[in-house]
């Protein structure tokens, strides 16, 4: 159940992803137009009937038109999770259920170098050029049952889950890198603005590679942070039924909001960077992603709560 009382709603991750036939007919359909043009004015230059040249160029369109057609479906695997049940699969294999209370571990691993969906075992869901999600399960024997399932990092209903997920099984600390500490909010001074810190170093002041990429780590665990309590706002109907404003794209500061993260995810690399002004461009993006989450969210939650707009260049007009 949620803080107001409702029952939990099940939250899916869809991920999609190409499969082997999709290159294939691209290729087909860009011969096939090739061919058509060259028909075309071979044909033309040679003199042959107007009827055969179109019944040539017709057919080489069609088939180009037919590849054209294969692209459409692509090929998706799924993690849904919702009150006491997650469910893995893809649409060749199908949909398997498990019980929460079964949950063993979770980790999100690096990014995959090949595409497992479609191709290997029901279990092997990894998507190339995506993080893959490792769920264990207890399973009849004494080694888990182990499922590795590709997802897109910066999505909000992945974050939604991999949250929902670790509060049952908490992550495992990759030894022997510390998982360094949730961070401490911003503080706000009394008219709600926020306060800008100056006591963390930037990474280009770093004394040693060890210091910077700690730095980096704690940029990386505050980017996850918003990411998780944005998600909430889109995928809990209380939280997005009492306050809508959050997820308003219309509004001056979600829009801020909105640029800030594309500018964090930018720039985020699955480890730490040798480039050390890399890594600094990240964290201070990170920093000025905070700013605008804290812009955002608490001005315009209170507002709503009182009945009350936050003044914008987008606001409607209260006289």
């Amino acid at each position: 159940m949620t803080q107001a009382g409702m029952p939990m709603v099940a939250v899916t991750c869809r991920t999609e992803y190409l499969r082997a036939r999709h290159f294939g007919s691209a290729r087909s359909a860009w011969l096939c137009m090739i061919t058509a043009l060259v028909a075309l004015v071979a044909l033309n230059a040679a003199g042959v009937d107007g009827a055969v040249t179109a019944t040539v160029v017709a057919v080489a369109l069609a088939g180009a038109l037919a590849a054209v057609g294969r692209l459409a479906r692509r090929g998706a695997v799924l993690v849904t999770v919702d009150a006491d049940t997650v469910y893995l699969g893809d649409e060749q294999h199908g949909v398997t259920g498990h019980r929460l209370a079964d949950l063993r571990s979770v980790d999100l691993g690096p990014v995959a170098e090949l595409t497992g969906a479609g191709t290997a075992g029901p279990r092997d869901l990894t998507i190339s050029g995506l993080r893959t999600l490792t769920l264990g399960f207890a399973g009849p024997g004494e080694e888990p049952e182990m499922w590795r399932v590709g997802v897109v990092h910066g999505d909000p209903a992945a974050a939604e889950v991999i949250g929902r997920l670790t509060t049952v099984v908490p992550r495992r600390p990759t030894p022997p890198r510390p998982t360094p500490a949730r961070p401490t909010p911003l503080p706000r001074t009394p008219t709600g603005t926020t306060t800008p810190r100056t006591t963390t170093p930037r990474i280009l002041d770093a004394g040693s590679d060890e210091a910077a990429e700690r730095l980096w780590e704690e940029a990386t665990v505050r980017h996850d942070t918003i990411l998780f309590e944005y998600g909430a706002y889109e995928l809990q109907p209380d939280l997005m039924l009492r306050y809508p404003a959050v997820t308003d794209i219309t509004r001056t500061p979600v829009q801020d909001f909105h640029r800030a993260l594309d500018e964090a995810t930018a720039l985020r690399t699955d480890s730490c960077p040798d480039d050390r002004a890399r890594a600094d461009a990240y964290q201070q993006a990170v920093i000025a992603l905070r700013r605008a989450w804290i812009a955002c969210e608490p001005q315009l939650a209170t507002a709503q709560g009182e009945g009350q707009w936050p003044a914008s260049t987008n606001s409607p007009s209260t006289e």
